[in-house]
């Protein structure tokens, strides 16, 4: 099976002279390479956490776009950051929120 590598992230590419019986093989190849380097698309946080667990577990540079929150997101190897500059969230409510809600830059309005 002749196999060559992209030059620049090295994704496993079909030759010419490849037999065509190996096609799906290399289908299911680019699906995978381009699974973990696209921007994947989570309705919430929790089927983003529910999905990407075991073998499929989240790596460095992983990407996710959160439906719910409008928020785009990133793996740093140890948790999943919002890419900034992010839109400002805004958040109410009857009391002062903790120190932990939000991020710099969010708004909160108590009503």
């Amino acid at each position: 099976m002749g196999l060559s590598a992209s030059p620049v992230q090295g994704v496993q590419l079909m030759d010419h002279d490849e037999m065509l019986k190996f096609i799906w093989d290399r289908i299911n190849d680019i699906a995978l390479f381009y699974e973990t380097r696209g921007v994947m698309r989570f309705q919430n946080i929790s089927s983003l956490n529910a999905k990407l667990i075991g073998d499929a577990s989240p790596v460095a540079g992983m990407t996710a776009w959160i439906v719910e929150s409008k928020q785009l997101i990133t793996y740093d190897g140890t948790s999943w950051q919002r890419v900034f500059p992010a839109s400002p969230q805004i958040y109410t409510g009857t009391t002062t929120p903790a120190a932990s809600l939000g991020a710099v830059g969010d708004v909160y309005f108590q009503v």
